[in-house]
């Protein structure tokens, strides 16, 4: 559904994109294979973001499913007409700023670093400013 959604934007929008939170709302994972990134794409890089989503994975599956449930296959299409016009393109600070789970796409490539290695956020952007 969310593909369908959003295929306006790019071909299997949620396996080629790659999806961000900002620091409040972002959730370290109990996998301890996984860790948290600062990813910096570079420009011609495009997002979206819903100010009603935090974690699209699991917020979303469950609606789904109880729609799905109670509505039947016929209500595919008004859920996925409803995903479309809760996305903007609009403001990135402020999607990142509420706690928006942003998605980014059309990625040419991007910088990340682990989190880990970074002893404070302001001094890193700081340094990265200087180096324009």
């Amino acid at each position: 559904m969310f593909n369908e959604a959003l295929c306006d934007e790019a071909y299997q929008l949620r396996q080629r994109a790659m999806f961000a939170n900002g620091p409040d709302t972002f959730e370290i994972s109990t996998d301890e294979k996984l860790e948290p990134f600062f990813v910096f794409p570079i420009d011609g890089f495009k997002f979206m973001y819903s100010s009603e989503v935090q974690n699209s994975g699991d917020d979303y599956k469950q609606v789904f499913e109880t729609i799905v449930e109670q509505c039947g296959d016929e209500s595919l299409d008004m859920v996925t007409d409803l995903l479309k016009f809760t996305y903007t393109h609009e403001n990135l600070a402020e999607g990142l700023q509420n706690g928006c789970e942003v998605i980014i796409y059309n990625i040419p490539f991007y910088y990340a670093l682990r989190a880990s290695l970074v002893e404070d956020y302001d001094d890193l952007l700081t340094s990265l400013r200087g180096l324009e």
